[in-house]
């Protein structure tokens, strides 16, 4: 009997030097910082070595094991290499949720576990995991082997196992709403016969480039000598892509066909039609494992004028069908989503089965089929349709009629109808069809309408239970006009008899964890369920309030603290509190969009709360600095008003397309008020306040104008970069604080804050010249490593040299700042020679790196890389083992005061940060 690796390696033998497989495995928001990629020859040669290391570990033929990480090379070949020696491969769908996957590798019975470490850490809790041979991608510990010891080296060719009727191959364990996991048995002869029909259905050149989110269709490709790209996403999330990232892929490597889940696909659309993309080379789309709506086929149309656009229908217990293209869509008019003609390998039938499987006979199905056009339960036949699930006998007998010849009809659960034509309309699931008012309603039909309604983003309609009437959820547009939606809403309830029942609107419709693109029915219910509970209480307040909200109202607590610190004239810690105020108003709105917790009156909420925080707070703030005249005290006023109205006018529009159809603010936002009185602050410690409270008066002046003028202002887009920012301003106002509160004249917090930039910013100077050096690769003859043993390759001489040498020249900008500002330290900088200081500055910081580097060798870390094990404390090291360094050197050598090292320990990680992340930011360092 043939075995499915067997078609692989004549792939394999025909084209060696072609590339098979390329996969991201690092990115950012802009491009693939690295690949990994293999050709076919090179692609047999690892699966020979998992052969031979399976065989070595004594693995048998039939052994079960299961594969649990994400894809990479390795998956696939290890994969094929199991099938290779008839042994299973057996997957978990992760999206059904921890107690669903313990039940599901409990009931594989495998006798090993491929996985990596997010999920290994928890073995010793987890006893589905103890019977099992753990094998470990990324980490090795007690009781789990490193994945590479299933790697061996083998001097001849392993023969392909020769595979019995209906030899297991692979077992892929999914869920539907209810009930426990089912493994769905994929066999030898099924896999070969999908591969067939996929080829026949789907057809394709073997020199195709084809990108893919759904990593099992890798398999096919490989068989069809079609190289794969795959897109630089998180596979357990595929509706997080981010589309101007995974179009540059496919322009980079003329990907010509391209397949991805409807969530997916609306991603990559909306951005190709956004940025008005022609993708010429692209000759086909495939999309499916959920309904496509009306909107996104014409979008697709739109994006995609030249492309074969096509809706394939299926399920991992038949794969495919049927297809439909998009044009067909389009002209098509019937209820429900036209799927199309069935697939020539499958026998399809639309049949109305009585509820006892043991009253269902093969011979007896066409008694219950229906005309044409008639509504019924789907059902298909064909040597690609799986026969039978693993070890569940109650499943298989539910689910499968016996047929002639060892095949079998599976019950699909879908429901549609076969118009005049032949084609396929599904219209609903068997289990989510709603009775009600005697009549039968199918959910597909009534969501396909409302989702046609301007400003809904998707709808849904279910039946909390059999005696209940339905109910209706609703996700709309943050800007969508609410009594439109409800007019044209209850003319669809009035059309389908539905006259008078509810409908809510939320956030989000919760989809399914795989594509991101079914609605997830049982999770709805919950969410509504909740939401009656909640309506049906009797709360003892007005509101209850949720986390966000919570965090939204800390903003006046830290307001209303910053208030009582400007009364007392404590200026450092006042403002160190605004910062607070800020950063929890920055991170409420992403925390709320995140948790599902948007709603009217978080808004209104949030509104108020800046009232105090932007507008209030810096205004007393000012008023007790310095800014209290007569026309101060009126810009301050007039400041609080347009704020006001500037919160208003935010609150009914939200945000605005600017040029570049990115997000803005309508008018200057009020939180630059705290920017303003951050940067105000910093300012009079270097320079004397008199002369700045006129320039922090004309700003705020403009400040109140721009606010309420007419104009998109530039919308913060990275939280990390704002919370480093808005932390670290915190941190030193909080510094500040403190020396105002200890009141040190002698030593006052500017000597402090003078003497660490003046040790800091030669450094900065130094390193970024360096990291230029490095990047550009000047002076390759110097890159010998200082001790490669100890220190590894990437401590060289260069370093050793050019880091003084570029340190000297931040050492000459400090000089001629400290001359022209008049600046005094802690220490005499007028006996220093600023050369030398440079130069010695330079070499201890490069010196202080040795240390860390001598831990991770000893470690086993490789130059550059990093411990999972200690990440944190490494991370800490990275950014502050220099700064010790120089610290040390400031103390010893230039008898700093301690206050004076302690600001430069507390400046030093942060500024190293900042500095990083810039660096990171114009490419010239791979990593933070």
């Amino acid at each position: 009997m043939p075995n499915i690796a067997e078609i692989l390696f004549d792939t394999i033998n025909s084209i060696p030097e072609r590339e098979a497989l390329r996969i991201p495995i690092k990115w950012d928001n802009e491009k693939v910082i690295e690949y990994e990629s293999i050709n076919f020859k090179d692609l047999g040669e690892k699966i020979k070595q998992y052969q031979a290391g399976l065989i070595k570990k004594g693995f048998m033929p039939e052994d079960r094991i299961l594969v649990m990480f994400p894809p990479s090379i390795d998956l696939y070949c290890f994969v094929s290499a199991l099938l290779s020696l008839g042994m299973v491969a057996v997957f978990i769908d992760t999206g059904m949720g921890i107690k669903k996957v313990l039940m599901a590798i409990k009931d594989s019975q495998s006798k090993a576990i491929v996985s990596y470490s997010p999920l290994l850490k928890y073995r010793f809790f987890l006893p589905q995991l103890w019977p099992l041979k753990i094998y470990s991608t990324d980490k090795t510990g007690i009781g789990m082997n490193s994945f590479s010891d299933l790697k061996a080296i083998s001097q001849k060719n392993i023969p392909f196992y020769p595979c019995k009727k209906e030899q297991q191959g692979l077992i892929t364990f999914t869920t539907g709403s209810t009930g426990r996991p089912k493994g769905a048995d994929r066999n030898h002869d099924s896999l070969i016969a999908q591969h067939l029909s996929m080829s026949k259905h789907l057809p394709h050149d073997p020199f195709d480039v084809d990108m893919t989110s759904f990593p099992v269709f890798v398999l096919h490709n490989l068989a069809s000598s079609m190289t794969s790209i795959l897109p630089a996403i998180n596979f357990g999330f595929p509706a997080g892509v981010n589309p101007a990232l995974v179009v540059s892929q496919m322009i980079e490597f003329n990907v010509n066909r391209l397949g991805g889940a409807p969530a997916f696909m609306s991603k990559i659309t909306d951005y190709i039609l956004e940025k008005n993309i022609r993708l010429p080379h692209l000759k086909v789309i495939i999309t499916g494992g959920a309904t496509v709506p009306l909107d996104l086929c014409e979008k697709m149309k739109a994006a995609f004028p030249t492309t074969k656009v096509n809706i394939v229908y299926g399920s991992t217990e038949s794969e495919p069908i049927s297809s439909v293209f998009v044009d067909e869509i389009l002209s098509s008019k019937g209820q429900g989503f036209l799927v199309g003609p069935p697939c020539s390998s499958a026998e399809l039938a639309i049949v109305n089965l009585p509820e006892n499987p043991d009253d269902i006979k093969d011979t007896s199905l066409n008694s219950y089929k229906v005309p044409t056009g008639e509504m019924g339960e789907i059902v298909v036949k064909g040597e690609h349709v799986l026969k039978r699930y693993v070890d569940n006998p109650k499943a298989t007998k539910e689910n499968k009629i016996p047929a002639p010849e060892g095949l079998v009809w599976h019950r699909t659960s879908d429901v549609g109808y076969l118009d005049d034509k032949g084609r396929i309309w599904l219209t609903g699931r068997k289990s989510e069809l709603i009775k009600y008012k005697s009549t039968t309603l199918h959910p597909y039909i009534i969501e396909k309408e409302m989702d046609k309604i301007s400003g809904v983003k998707r709808s849904a309609i279910i039946q909390m239970d059999n005696s209940s009437e339905p109910v209706v959820a609703l996700s709309i547009e943050s800007n969508a006009n609410k009594n439109d939606i409800e007019k044209t809403l209850i003319d669809c309830f009035n059309e389908h008899g539905l006259n008078g029942i509810k409908y809510i609107i939320i956030p989000e419709i919760p989809v399914d964890a795989r594509h991101n693109s079914k609605i997830d029915r049982p999770k709805l219910k919950q969410i509504l369920s909740k939401k009656k509970e909640n309506s049906d209480k009797k709360d003892k307040f007005i509101v209850k309030l949720n986390p966000v909200d919570v965090l939204t109202l800390s903003g006046v607590l830290f307001s209303a603290l910053s208030v009582g610190f400007s009364l007392s004239e404590r200026f450092g810690f006042a403002l160190s509190l605004i910062y607070l105020a800020m950063l929890a108003d920055a991170f409420d709105g992403i925390f709320a969009r995140k948790y599902g917790l948007e709603r009217d009156f978080g808004r209104y909420l949030d509104g108020f709360v800046d009232t105090f925080d932007y507008l209030v707070a810096p205004s007393i703030f000012l008023y007790m600095w310095g800014l209290n005249s007569w026309y101060h005290c009126l810009i301050l006023i007039l400041f609080i008003m347009s704020g006001i109205i500037r919160l208003s006018v935010f609150n009914q529009i939200g945000n605005i397309k600017d040029e570049t159809n990115g997000l803005a603010y309508l008018g200057m936002p009020v939180f630059w008020s705290v920017l303003f009185l951050g940067g105000a602050y910093f300012a009079s410690t270097i320079i004397n306040k008199e002369f700045i409270l006129p320039i922090i008066t004309v700003l705020f002046a403009i400040h109140t104008v721009f606010m309420i003028y007419n104009a998109p202002f530039m919308k913060f887009k990275n939280p990390k970069t704002i919370l480093i920012v808005v932390l670290s301003g915190s941190i030193f106002f909080a510094i500040c604080g403190f020396f105002e509160f200890i009141n040190i004249k002698e030593l006052s917090i500017t000597k402090h804050i003078f003497t660490a930039i003046a040790f800091t910013i030669p450094c900065i100077f130094g390193g970024v010249l360096h990291m230029l050096a490095v990047k550009k690769d000047w002076l390759p003859s110097l890159k010998i490593p200082v001790y490669k043993p100890l220190f590894g390759a990437n401590k060289t001489l260069r370093g050793f040299i050019l880091m003084p040498i570029f340190s000297v020249l931040g050492a000459i900008f400090i000089k001629i700042i400290f001359e022209l500002g008049n600046w005094v330290g802690t220490i005499d900088f007028n006996d220093i020679s600023f050369i030398y200081f440079g130069l010695i500055l330079g070499f201890v910081y490069v010196l202080a790196e040795l240390p860390n580097s001598y831990i991770k060798r000893r470690m086993g870390i490789p130059p550059g890389g990093a411990s999972e094990k200690h990440k944190y404390f490494f991370v800490f090291l990275d950014k502050s083992d220099s700064a010790i360094g120089v610290i040390l050197l400031g103390i010893f050598f230039y008898h700093v005061p301690i206050m004076t090292a302690v600001t430069m320990f507390i400046m030093g990680p942060v500024i190293s940060l900042l500095v990083t992340s810039t660096l990171y930011k114009l490419r010239l360092k791979e990593n933070l």
